[in-house]
């Protein structure tokens, strides 16, 4: 893919020179434009972005998380996001809790930005709000678990995606 982009980065300049022609010199410029446009679909897809510049969401993220109730600090959790093209997400999280038992949660929400979310879920009854988007290649999800008013915990997850 490098060797086939710089060719094609290198052709830009010709480009301009072609744009007052006629028949196939058109049909260059047509083909040349096309080609471009691919290359900049191909390299938004290696960099986890849809072609308008926003980050795709769908699929699993992985990683660490720090939460305000576990003991021992660090823990692992496995989110799997659906988004519709309005941009609503949903999806799931699952993780091993203090007791070692491993926990579900479904959640919705929606996007907030080109590499920004809001969601909610419900689990062992707390509600979650989750408030996150990309740094540095990771999605950082910051969180609070409410029950009731007296009842709350909060924590950040750092998640990469993984690989398909």
């Amino acid at each position: 893919m490098p060797s086939s982009l710089g060719r094609l980065l290198a052709l830009i300049p010709s480009v301009a020179v072609f744009v007052g022609c006629s028949g196939a010199d058109k049909a260059r410029v047509a083909k040349l434009e096309a080609e471009l446009q691919a290359a900049q679909v191909e390299i938004a897809r290696l960099k986890g972005q849809q072609p308008n510049g926003k980050v795709d969401f769908a699929g699993k993220w992985d990683g660490q998380y720090v939460d305000s109730m576990k003991p021992t600090g660090n823990g692992q959790g496995v989110y799997e996001f659906g988004e519709d093209k309005d941009g609503q997400l949903t999806g799931k999280v699952s993780w091993v809790d203090k007791k070692g038992e491993k926990q579900e949660m479904k959640f919705s929400g929606e996007r907030t930005g080109p590499d920004a979310m809001r969601i909610v879920g419900e689990s062992g009854g707390y509600t979650y709000r989750y408030v996150g988007g990309m740094v540095r290649g990771d999605l950082m999800l910051g969180y609070t678990g409410h029950r009731g008013e007296s009842e709350a915990h909060f924590g950040v997850s750092r998640l990469t995606r993984q690989k398909k």
